[in-house]
């Protein structure tokens, strides 16, 4: 290698380094093919299918525990993101970054909780 620190080639490697690492690389490889093919097939969708309906069931269960990540913002959560307060500290979300709790507006408090009582009205009436 330089002194500039460039990405090292095969010719910094002993024979050794480099037989230990074709070893690594030839024991790896049908493992990760088996798992990528099982990801594809009917297990993995049978995996993703059981995972949607558990996601389903937790947010409505007949206990009354709602899953904040499933059932949208409580009207008292972040004006940001939504999320409620305790679930809070210094959250990273897609379109805001890095942020803390920051208290809604009584506006959006109110319209948060018209909103829910809308859809939970719907709900019941099917």
């Amino acid at each position: 290698m330089t002194d500039q620190q460039d990405a090292p080639t095969r010719d910094d490697f002993t024979d050794a380094a480099l037989a230990a690492l074709d070893s690594i690389w030839q024991a790896w490889m049908p493992i990760h093919t088996a798992v990528a093919g099982v990801r594809r097939g009917p297990l993995g969708q049978a995996v993703r299918r059981r995972a949607a309906v558990l996601a389903a069931r937790r947010a409505h269960r007949e206990d009354g525990y709602r899953d904040p990540y499933v059932d949208g913002r409580p009207p008292s959560g972040c004006a940001l993101c939504g999320l409620p307060e305790n679930y809070h500290g210094n959250v990273y979300t897609r379109p805001i970054g890095f942020h803390t709790y920051t208290a809604p507006t009584t506006p959006d408090i109110l319209r948060r909780m018209r909103a829910r009582r809308a859809a939970r009205l719907t709900r019941s009436t099917r």
